[in-house]
């Protein structure tokens, strides 16, 4: 089993509310969690969509866990 990605998974979110709770042995997304229900969440500090942050009107056409453009959205924990 590969390590388990503990940042994000932390609770609550940095002053905001608590994270759904995820076993370990459903980090993986290649287990079925069928009672996974996250709350949405959006910090403060990306609502402000600073430079860093990617357009929510955007979403839809965004790479995830590949090369978009010249941005690196591979993931670091698999």
């Amino acid at each position: 089993l590969m390590a388990v990605h503990t940042k994000a998974r932390s609770s609550p979110y940095l002053n905001g509310p608590a994270r759904f709770d995820v076993p370990d042995k459903f980090v993986p997304w290649t287990v079925p969690f069928p009672g996974y229900a996250p709350v949405f969440y959006e910090a403060p500090s990306v609502r402000a969509q600073p430079v860093w942050a990617d357009n929510p009107a955007q979403i839809s056409t965004l790479r995830f866990n590949a090369l978009d453009g010249k941005i690196n959205r591979v993931s670091h924990e698999g």
